[in-house]
């Protein structure tokens, strides 16, 4: 792997991390189609306190995305929809850099949950993709002048992250919290390598 690689990708993660002006956002899904739709959201900033809410969809869940994340359909029946709640999740995310593990999925499913109500999609897409950018960190080719993607998992056990008491993965909010700890450890590995006290 070019190290200028991964010193960029280093670099910038540490040039967000520093501004504190960022937050990581998680979604759980209805499945994963074109008309799948967002059910869960999860938000964490750099205070690593997550944030969390349920969104009642208008298609159902899927039995394999149930099978994944554990949400039903009726656990949704009493939640607000998409419309009803984006203005306070909103609140969370204003004015920050919002960053995703995987953010061309999460961004997609976010665009069909305003779709199916006639909404404009949310503006938060800035190409921050946090599992693109721990792939150049992490170093493993895929073909030429690529490297592989590696789970939010993968990702976590290689660079000494727990999961938090309680948490577990493909719920929103730990996920979210979890992208938040990696872009902070991301973060420290720029500051080592450039001399600097973590």
């Amino acid at each position: 792997m070019p190290a200028a690689d991964r010193s960029h990708v280093l670099w910038r993660v540490a040039t967000i991390v520093e501004a504190h002006k960022w937050c990581a956002l998680d979604v759980e899904t209805t499945g994963l189609g074109m008309k799948d739709q967002v059910i869960e959201v999860g938000v964490c900033g750099p205070d690593l306190i997550p944030h969390s809410w349920r969104i009642r969809p208008t298609v159902p869940v899927t039995p394999e995305a149930t099978a994944i994340h554990g949400i039903t359909d009726a656990d949704l029946e009493q939640c607000p929809t998409y419309p009803e709640i984006w203005p306070d999740i909103l609140t969370h995310i204003a004015g920050r850099k919002t960053v995703m593990y995987h953010a061309d999925f999460d961004y997609a499913m976010l665009r069909h949950s305003a779709r199916a109500f006639a909404l404009r999609p949310p503006e938060i897409w800035q190409g921050q993709c946090v599992m693109n950018w721990y792939a150049v960190v992490h170093g493993e080719p895929r073909g030429f002048a690529d490297y592989r993607s590696q789970s939010l998992h993968t990702a976590c056990q290689c660079l000494g992250i727990s999961l938090p008491q309680g948490g577990h993965l493909h719920s929103a909010a730990t996920d979210a919290l979890l992208t938040a700890h990696v872009m902070l450890r991301l973060a420290d590995l720029h500051r080592r390598a450039s001399g600097q006290k973590p």
